[in-house]
């Protein structure tokens, strides 16, 4: 036998059977790559449920289930998930109400395919449907006000997900890199704000959960843009989601255990202690700067019936702006669109209409008082005057947006949102402070414009948090600098008039 025949015949043997074993080795990462897709995770009629809650405040429930499934020749297998959330904040003081529907027709890596959603929000009904077909995203809108239809591109890859549809989250995780210390840029379609926006996703690490009564070792992956935390199991499912910004925690309930079950519901009388603890620091703010600007004043009943009515006026006002907030947002929706340059137009008449009604109802309190013939202010009375004005509002406004929530135990008295709400009495005192001073030159329209402008600018820049471009904590620095800068102002405003 030629036993150089014999040689190469092993190594041609040895060389096919290192070349089998690569393939299947790449195979099988293969499949651990794609192991998350929506048939390794659920079942065909399987349903879950979510908890939402703020602080110990459960606020609603979102229910997923895999309703069916469908072979389309041509594409494989699509998935149809219905979904329902609905949410209730009166437990936290908040006057919002929603109930909100989706289908969600994917393939077996969870990419879009078809959405149809149904909105009603504090009994304002709106929908969407929408396609995606040859990567373009097609579809129509309507609300109050508003009905449209868009078209535009979209990468291939693009993930469809939705913050109240927890279970789109996890769909979108499905083919994901999970190895932790990784990142990767991923682009999400929003379909409320009908547009892409790419997310940069970071595996930060492992960590323990409760769930089901046992602890589960859970990957966590943060998405720098919303700023949310997700709990994702080995096995694929998505446990946790943790918002930040805003304390919400939004659970996975385990098979038979019901929402009421977990978390401790809030009434008024049982977190007293802690509305009078916010009300009383939120008056210990304005009192200092009401205190700054008043001095010689205090004693005049006036004045502090006028801070008593201007915290009345804010309520008032705030019921009368909201609807034509939405009739002229929803005519600027009509008009350019719900995407795009709409969206910003539509925020900016949203933040107009705020700052001229608010600007414009602490200028009539501070001119009805002035107006008196028989017993005119002087200036130096009437920065005293529109402090008191300013920080009353501010005062009401600060109770009527946070308090429920630092009572419900939702935010900490160390948190953005309450030091939003401390600068921001600080700024409405600066603005009744400017109103103030315009009425005692006789120049009342001047000043309210442009307080009313300012307060416009504050309002506006809200967006740039929303859409992404700012970090919160970068923004609440911008914000904290633009209102003491006006409070300065008003500040100059004193000491002039003091000179006098």
């Amino acid at each position: 036998m030629n036993t150089s025949h014999v040689k190469f015949g092993k190594t041609v043997s040895t060389t096919v059977n290192s070349f089998i074993i690569v393939v299947l080795m790449i195979l099988l990462q293969a499949g651990v790559v794609y192991a998350r897709g929506v048939a390794n995770v659920w079942e065909t009629g399987e349903e879950r449920t979510y908890r939402f809650s703020i602080g110990s405040a459960p606020i609603g429930t979102h229910t997923a289930k895999l309703a069916g499934v469908e072979a389309v020749q041509g594409v494989g297998n699509i998935y149809l998930f219905d979904m329902d959330v609905n949410l209730d904040m009166s437990a936290l003081g908040q006057s919002f109400k929603a109930d909100l529907a989706c289908s969600l027709y994917c393939d077996i890596t969870g990419a879009p395919m078809r959405y149809i959603s149904e909105y009603v929000m504090n009994g304002k009904r709106s929908t969407l449907r929408a396609d995606i077909v040859n990567n373009m995203f097609m579809g129509r809108g309507s609300g109050p006000g508003l009905d449209t239809t868009f078209s535009f591109n979209i990468p291939p890859g693009t993930r469809l997900a939705d913050n109240n549809f927890i279970a789109q989250w996890e769909i979108a995780f499905y083919n994901v890199n999970m190895t932790v210390g990784s990142e990767q840029t991923i682009d999400i379609l929003v379909p409320q704000l009908i547009r892409r926006i790419p997310m940069k996703v970071k595996i930060t690490g492992r960590e323990k959960i409760q769930f089901g009564g046992q602890a589960v070792e859970c990957t966590v992956a943060s998405i720098d843009v919303i700023k949310n935390l997700f709990y994702i199991a080995d096995d694929g499912k998505l446990l946790r989601v943790v918002d930040t910004r805003q304390n919400l925690v939004i659970d996975l309930l385990a098979e038979g255990e019901k929402s009421e079950d977990t978390g401790i519901k809030s009434s008024f009388w049982s977190t007293f202690y802690r509305r009078v603890m916010i009300w009383a620091f939120y008056a210990a703010i304005a009192f200092l700067c009401v205190l700054l600007f008043s001095r010689g004043n205090l004693s005049r009943a006036d004045y502090w019936l006028l801070f008593v009515m201007s915290g009345i006026t804010f309520a008032l006002v705030v019921y009368v702006q909201a609807p034509i907030q939405q009739k002229f947002s929803g005519a600027v929706f009509r008009s350019l669109g719900s995407a795009g340059s709409g969206t910003y137009f539509a925020a900016f008449v949203i933040a107009a209409i705020s700052g001229f009604f608010q600007e414009g109802f602490k200028t009539l309190l501070i001119w009805f008082r002035w107006n008196q013939k028989d017993d005119r202010p002087n200036l130096r009375s009437m920065v005293a005057l529109g402090a008191m004005v300013g920080a009353g509002f501010g005062l009401v406004e600060a109770c009527w947006l946070t308090g429920g929530l630092f009572a419900s135990g939702a935010l900490g008295l160390v948190s953005l949102a309450v030091w939003e709400r401390l600068i921001t009495i600080m700024f409405h005192t600066s603005m009744g402070v400017l109103i103030a001073y315009g009425v005692g030159r006789r120049e009342p329209w001047q000043f309210l414009t442009i307080a009313a402008v300012l307060h416009t600018l504050g309002n506006f820049s809200i967006i740039f948090v929303r859409h992404g471009f700012v970090d919160a904590f970068i923004f609440e620095a911008l914000l904290t600098v633009y209102d003491l800068a006006l409070f300065t102002v008003a500040l100059v405003i004193l000491y002039r008039v003091t000179r006098r």
